[in-house]
Order: structure tokens, then sequence, then C-alpha cells
């Protein structure tokens, strides 16, 4: 069983044998409010200490002004004025229906949804964590602009794609980048342009890492380059947006989801992307794209905010529909950290109190889930308190409301992940949701376990 009164996340591991007839699934967690023993009794584990994630560096690559050419393409003739990296292991390569890989890669293109192409990494033959790299002509326009692109990534053995603001040549780091298989479909990415204000960017770059194995193909289709800043709304196409959940706010659109401050409070929220200005407090990216191209709110606790003083957002006004599960993300990070509440504000009058957390919960963005029964319309109230000194950063990204209850850590895998996430950063491949049989004979399970 589990016990103590500390907060706690749990970590399922699976590693590797000898040989490739190996697969370990899962299915059917549940959370019981009472003792177990560990079953079987041999399963007891070791004690280990875990490793220390290590930090990416940053990638310099100096090269000559980017030529003009035609920025935006959908690979149907040919890269139109994008070029190939000359510094990197291998090259993309435009391709028309399949890959030579099974059970990796489109079988279409994006653009017409049938035969058509695209560029795409082929990672047979390649190495762990090779590197591919393509590059845009120089940047067409100027000021507040939307780089929107579709992209394909599946596979059991998918590694990383990454997209970088290039300046004078140097690649920096990367302002969004996605990690592991996203299914077999194409997702629609996008990215504000610059990411601050003043920002001068040249040249955009778009790189994708070979995972453990050849079922790991990366694609793209249809990269564009348009003026303004970039919105939900703006992608005409049946492709949906990366995988959250309906009536996730990301707050990367600058109106923030029609999400409003509160009135009778001491102080307001901030959108922010990037670190928040106090050392050793808050976030040093948003949760959504991890980088510092994605924004969250958050509250600065600095002068002349004083201990106690409040800070209140408001969701937008919801009819009532049920059961509903609410979903965020938080980052409680500082010496000086107060509190965090949620409330539900009813038909605009009573504030029924719903998850109060208190105190430094680490540098990390860790997720929360609170199921409501609304009779009358609501709305979302997060509200944070401030501590005893500045270093109090508060910050929430990634609100999602859905109907139906939370559920806790019980998954079926039915319908997604549910609240549970694959490490980033601390091992060497992900967990993937499977039906059927897995794609190695003589190993794994030919059904799932909840309907058998």
């Amino acid at each position: 069983g589990i016990t103590g009164g500390n907060r706690h996340r749990v970590i399922i591991e699976g590693v590797r044998g000898d040989g490739f007839r190996g697969d370990i699934s899962i299915d059917d967690l549940d959370f019981l409010p009472n003792t177990c023993t560990i079953q079987p009794t041999d399963a007891v584990p070791p004690v280990t200490t875990p490793s220390v994630p290590t930090t990416t560096p940053v990638v310099t690559v100096t090269g000559q002004t980017p030529a003009p050419g035609v920025f935006d393409c959908d690979f149907e003739t040919d890269l139109c004025g994008w070029v190939q990296a000359t510094d990197d292991d291998f090259d993309w390569t435009r391709n028309y229906g399949t890959t030579g890989s099974t059970q990796t890669g489109p079988s279409t293109d994006h653009t017409s949804g049938g035969p058509g192409y695209y560029i795409f990494i082929e990672t047979s033959g390649q190495t762990l964590n090779s590197s591919a790299r393509i590059l845009s002509p120089q940047l067409p326009g100027s000021g507040q602009r939307c780089l929107t692109f579709y992209y394909h990534m599946y596979g059991q053995h998918v590694n990383m794609l990454n997209v970088y603001f290039m300046r004078q040549g140097r690649l920096g780091q990367p302002v969004w980048t996605k990690q592991g298989t996203q299914g077999d479909q194409w997702w629609a990415g996008q990215v504000n342009l610059p990411i601050n204000p003043g920002d001068v960017v040249d040249q955009v770059a778009f790189e994708a890492l070979r995972g453990t194995s050849f079922r790991g193909d990366i694609a793209l289709d249809d990269i564009q380059l348009t003026q303004g800043p970039c919105s939900p709304i703006v992608i005409p196409s049946a492709s949906p947006l990366p995988p959250t959940d309906i009536g996730t706010c990301t707050f990367d659109d600058p109106a923030i989801c029609g999400y409003t401050q509160d009135t009778t409070d001491d102080f307001d929220w901030t959108r922010l992307s990037g670190n928040t200005p106090t050392a050793n407090s808050g976030p040093t990216n948003d949760h959504t794209l991890g980088t510092s191209a994605g924004y969250y709110m958050y509250t600065e606790m600095s002068s002349p905010r004083q201990p106690g003083d409040v800070a209140r957002l408001l969701s937008p006004t919801y009819a009532p529909n049920n059961t509903q599960c609410v979903e965020f993300y938080y980052h409680m990070f500082g010496s000086h950290i107060g509190t965090l509440k949620l409330e539900l504000l009813v038909a605009g009058q009573t504030r029924v109190p719903l998850w109060s957390l208190a105190d430094d919960q680490g540098d990390q963005w860790v997720i929360n889930q609170v199921t409501i029964n609304p009779t009358d319309t609501y709305q979302l109230v997060f509200e944070a308190v401030r501590g005893s000194n500045f270093r109090g950063d508060i910050a929430i990204d990634d609100v999602t409301i859905r109907n139906g209850g939370c559920g806790g850590g019980d998954c079926d895998f039915e319908n997604g992940l549910c609240s549970w996430t694959n490490e980033l950063t601390d091992d060497e491949f992900d967990w993937t949701q499977g039906t059927g049989n897995t794609p190695t004979q003589a190993t794994g399970p030919d059904a799932d376990h909840t309907t058998g």
C-alpha cells in the first residue's frame, strides 16, 4: 500500500531485457482506499537512487545569411526555398505515399489527405539521436507573424521534433518541441514569431532526432508563415491541434480564452513566456510547449506586493453540464510560496472552495484534477495569495474542462492516458498506447484487459 501524508506521484517503469521478445503491458489502474500487499510477492523492487536529468546544451550553428526564396510549401512540386543543413547527420526526404518502414510514418500527405508529397526522416540505418535539419529561406514579412505547420510522429521509436528561430546563422534553443509517438495522424503546430518584441529572426529550422530503432519516422507538410499573431481558429483544417482535451486553455492566445481579472482583489495575474523576473522562483518555460514560445499565467510577488495580498483570475461563464472534470497544471516554486486556491463561482454570487495548496512544491509543473457537479452557471476562480516574501511566484497553465468525473489515477487507457504522462528526460523511451497484438511475435498481449 501507499502510506504517509506527503504529496506523491506514481512512476511505472519498464526495462528492456536481453532480446526483442520482451514486451511489457499494463492496464486498468485503480487506487483503492484500503491497504494491500505487493502481488505477486516476489515483485518487491530493489532500492535505487534516481538519476538527475541533464540539461540540454545550447546548440550554436553559424552560417551564411539565408537566401530569399519561397517559404510556404506543401512539397507537391519540390522543396520550395527550403534547403538541407550541411552540419547535421542525415537529410530530410521528399516522399509520396507511405514511408519505407511498417508501423511508422504517414500513409498520405496532409495537403490532400490522399496521394501527395511531404518531407520526412527515414530513421532506418541511422543511430540514436542522429539529427536531420531543414532550413527555411529568408523570412518574408516583418513584425508579428505566425508559423503554422503539420507534423506526423507515429511509431514506437519516435524521438523528437524541434523548431528553431535562427538569428544570423545561430540555432540557439528550440522554440517548439514534441517528443514521442503522437498516433497515426497529422497534427497542426503553430508558433508566434518573434517570441519577444524587437527580436530579429531571419530563418526557421526544423530538426528531427532519430530514436532507439527504425520505427521512428517523422514527417512535415504544409508549412506556412502568415502576418499577425497565431490564433487557434485560424487553421481551417480537419486536422486537430495537438492532443489536448476539448475545453483546454493554453494561454498562448493573447485573449487568454476569455479569462478576466477580478476587480475586487489586490493585484492581477500576468501572462508571460519564458522565466519570471525573480531568481529561484517561478517556472522557466510554460507547460504546453516547454519552451519560451509558450505562455502561462502567473502572479509576480515582488514589491509592491505585501504578505497576504490576493490575485484572482476568473474563467468565462460556463453552463451546467452534470459531472465535469477540471484539470490544470500549477507551478509553485520558491522559498516564500504562499497559497494557490481553486474555487467555483456559482451564478456569479456563491464561491465554493474546491482545492487549496500552500508552500514550495519544487521547480516543476504538476497536474491536478478536481471533479465538479455544477447545477447552475459557473466560473472557475484561481486565487493566489502572496507569502512572506518575494520568492513566491505562482503559475498555472493548460486548464481543461471536460465531461465526466476525473477518476484520480484510475485509467483503462480506452481514451488516452488519463492523467498519466511519459517521462521526457530521465529514461530511454516511452510507453505506447496499443490495441490488439503488439508488433512483435511471441511476446506481449493479444488483447487488452478491460474488454478482453
